[in-house]
């Protein structure tokens, strides 16, 4: 995985990333990467803050990956997370 990043970043280049999108597809996948694919338990739901903390991420960064598309559940005007459906999201998209 380190490779991987190392490369998508351009270690040991000067590379300087100033798109936000490039940034959020390099969290995204690094996060897909280092998260398990399955799950113990039950599936609950999880809020924004709860998912940002389950990924360590920020709530700016989870609307941005649900802007994007990422799976959620409505409970009245509020979006829910079901963790094993968005690491299902973040790993299909890949480098995309």
């Amino acid at each position: 995985m380190a490779t991987k990043l190392n490369t998508r970043l351009g270690v040991g280049n000067p590379t300087i990333v100033t798109d936000v999108d490039t940034l959020t597809e390099i969290i995204a996948e690094a996060i897909a990467e280092l998260v398990p694919a399955t799950t113990v338990g039950p599936a609950p739901l999880l809020d924004r803050a709860g998912l940002a903390q389950a990924l360590a991420c920020s709530i700016p960064q989870i609307d941005r990956l649900r802007r994007r598309g990422a799976p959620c559940v409505m409970v009245g005007d509020s979006p829910r997370f079901i963790f094993a459906d968005v690491i299902s999201f973040l790993r299909a998209r890949g480098g995309q």
